[in-house]
């Protein structure tokens, strides 16, 4: 079985494929435990089943496609050829119900992952091949697939896993512990939000990659932005939040600061900006950064030290952002709440980065670390 993990950014290069072997087949079954031969694969049948269930109840079903075929005809001869195999093709892309009756190979389904990957062909025979495009369908239909029961006339599990494992299982093997743990994380996180009407630098929801999440601000996760009302004390002041905090230190500290002494009407005094929030601490700093640029000074300050602006090392100003992001979760209990339910996802800016951004600009990378 080959999953592909479908990526929907034209730009992702790096795409995930899994692989897994299903035994019960061609083998000799156990002496024990299985009824009839018929049993034993009816076993890997309904394994097989419970991996379909488990996968489209995840959030990166909305962009799989799983292919189930066999290594070898297995002497399978029928009325055709007696090289002829199945495929079975499970997604939300896929075709339901459909049988197709073109003429592929296996190395037409090597070369449907490379489409599906954005990849070319490796060779002549690849890009000679007969995808099987024809299976998918542009309307695509996200509900999760359900096991079907077994027939105990047939195959049994619990009969045909005594003799082999007659301890019980991990929870792990329970496909409703599977379920369980994927559905922890809200649909609402992935929900795809128009792309009509908004702003230029937002990152969607529906833009996340398979076990990502987009720290959007149109939902809790929004808690987690440094733009996030969320106050803090840190080495005795207190600030409105990380945004107000990281764009203070770019006034003047003093009426000795070179900033200050600049000639410069500035909209803001220090204190103002630290009890700013969101966009409203965005655009103070927007302000003082051209102030910067046209004085050619590429610092701030903080306690009245002077800290290198946009290193690209981890240096003393990341060493205060991340200070200061430590301070909000200790802080608030809700933030703590919401970066703990993100349990192992990968987190993403709602916005576009800037190239090569210094390390402090991540603020996702250092949730993560945190």
């Amino acid at each position: 079985m080959l999953g592909v993990l479908r990526y929907r950014q034209a730009d992702a290069i790096m795409e995930k494929t899994r692989s897994r072997n299903n035994p019960n087949s061609a083998e000799p079954r156990p002496a024990d435990g299985y009824k009839t031969d018929a049993s034993y694969v009816a076993d890997n049948d309904y394994a097989l089943g419970r991996m379909i269930e488990y996968l489209s109840h995840t959030p990166e079903w909305r962009n799989m496609a799983v292919f189930v075929t066999e290594d070898d005809a297995g002497g399978g001869v029928d009325h055709i050829d007696a090289h002829r195999t199945v495929l079975m093709v499970a997604s939300p892309w896929a075709k339901r119900g459909y049988v197709a009756h073109m003429n592929s190979s296996f190395v037409g389904l090597l070369k449907t992952t490379y489409r599906l990957l954005g990849l070319g062909p490796l060779n002549l025979f690849d890009a000679a091949a007969r995808d099987i495009s024809e299976c998918f369908t542009n309307e695509p239909d996200y509900t999760p697939y359900t096991v079907l029961p077994e027939d105990p006339e047939i195959f049994d599990p619990a009969t045909a896993r005594e003799p082999l494992d007659p301890k019980p299982g991990p929870r792990m093997d329970d496909p409703r512990e599977l379920k369980k743990q994927h559905q922890q994380y809200p649909a609402h996180w992935w929900t795809a939000v128009p792309e009509e009407g908004k702003p230029a630098w937002e990152i969607l929801p529906q833009a996340a990659k398979p076990g990502e999440v987009i720290l959007s601000k149109r939902n809790e996760l929004g808690i987690l932005s440094n733009f996030a009302a969320t106050p803090f004390r840190l080495r005795g002041k207190r600030y409105a939040s990380v945004e107000g905090f990281w764009q203070m230190m770019l006034y003047p500290e003093d009426s000795s600061d070179p900033r200050a002494t600049a000639g410069v009407t500035w909209p803001h005094t220090r204190e103002q900006v630290a009890q700013m929030t969101s966009f409203e601490a965005k655009e103070a700093g927007t302000f003082a950064e051209n102030v910067m640029t046209k004085l050619g000074i590429d610092w701030v300050t903080f306690e009245a030290r002077r800290l290198p602006y946009r290193a690209h090392e981890k240096g003393e100003h990341y060493k205060l952002i991340e200070a200061a992001m430590r301070a909000k979760l200790e802080q608030n209990p809700r933030v703590r709440e919401v970066l703990l339910s993100t349990g192992d996802l990968v987190l993403r800016p709602d916005h576009i980065q800037e190239t090569d951004a210094p390390p402090e600009w991540r603020y996702y990378e250092i949730w993560m670390d945190i």
